[in-house]
């Protein structure tokens, strides 16, 4: 079993940067202030050459931006927060060599 945190502080794009960048043929273009990932995770060898892990995500991006245009006025409009449980991941590992010679 284990936790997994992460935080990620991005650089943030000036109203102008984001703008200019649209002017120049960029397209969805945005900023995410602080992305923040916390996960849970579950690992359980079901034989010996065979384990199931599972791992579910939660994940939050701070301060979302985006450039759009409107009627050819560019412009930055504030999308706010979004959060909330990431994709779940389950894997299966077979461990395919095992060279039990080399073990004491």
């Amino acid at each position: 079993m284990g936790v997994n945190a992460e935080r990620v502080e991005n650089k943030t794009l000036s109203d102008a940067t984001i703008i200019e960048a649209m002017q120049n043929g960029s397209s969805h273009l945005h900023n995410i202030d602080t992305i923040n990932s916390y996960s849970l995770s579950l690992s359980y060898g079901l034989t010996d050459t065979l384990t199931l892990s599972m791992q579910l995500p939660y994940v939050s991006r701070l301060n979302i931006r985006a450039g759009e245009v409107d009627a050819g006025v560019y412009g930055v409009h504030p999308h706010g927060t979004a959060e909330g449980m990431g994709d779940t991941s389950a894997i299966l590992q077979y461990k395919i060599y095992d060279d039990a010679s080399k073990l004491p």
